[in-house]
């Protein structure tokens, strides 16, 4: 970074725009302590080793890609046959609650592999697959045999035999349904391909 907006940079921590497309990212230099992962800008793929400033407008989130994360499908056990009889049962009763979501959700069953991350979007675990039980526009839900104790799950599933869909939720529930964990939140950045 040049000029004024490089010392402002500096000042503050934030990055605040791409210096190769001058998009605005959400983006700042790690602080004592923190952990910087890589950071894709959206529109020119531009890399930043940075954090995500969680204080920033969220609006700004959509602007970067976290860099892409090893999920590794095929070297992972699929989830039990007991865990996909239980989310065709679940899929099968029709949800007929009042809405609480933002965007209405997609009853599917399907395999989502999983990857917990630390609150700096680093790895913190070993990958897993989980099945989705559902999906909106805003989040999804799967169901997993353990719970997790991560702040956010890299996620990487298929739907209708399109690309895959990469991104990270914020796991906002962990709870016990039957023998299993239903682990759900929104999405909160995509995930770069």
């Amino acid at each position: 970074m040049t000029g004024n907006r490089g010392q402002r940079a500096a000042e503050t921590g934030q990055i605040g725009v791409c210096g190769k497309c001058n998009t605005p990212l959400p983006l700042r230099f790690a602080g004592s302590g923190e952990e910087a992962a890589l950071w894709l800008c959206a529109q020119c793929r531009t890399r930043y080793c940075a954090v995500l400033d969680e204080q920033s407008d969220p609006q700004l989130w959509r602007n970067v890609r976290l860099a892409p994360l090893r999920f590794q499908r095929h070297r992972l056990a699929p989830p039990p046959q007991v865990t996909a009889e239980f989310i065709a049962r679940r899929v099968a009763k029709a949800y007929d609650g009042p809405e609480r979501r933002a965007h209405s959700r997609r009853s599917i069953a399907t395999p989502v592999t999983a990857v917990p991350l630390d609150d700096h979007f680093l790895p913190a675990g070993e990958p897993f697959i989980g099945m989705a039980h559902n999906i909106s526009r805003g989040g999804i839900a799967l169901i997993h045999t353990r719970s997790v104790t991560v702040a956010h799950l890299g996620v990487e599933l298929v739907l209708d035999d399109t690309a895959p869909i990469r991104a990270v939720i914020q796991v906002v529930r962990c709870r016990t349904v039957g023998l299993f964990y239903e682990i759900a939140g929104p999405f909160v950045v995509r995930i770069a391909d």
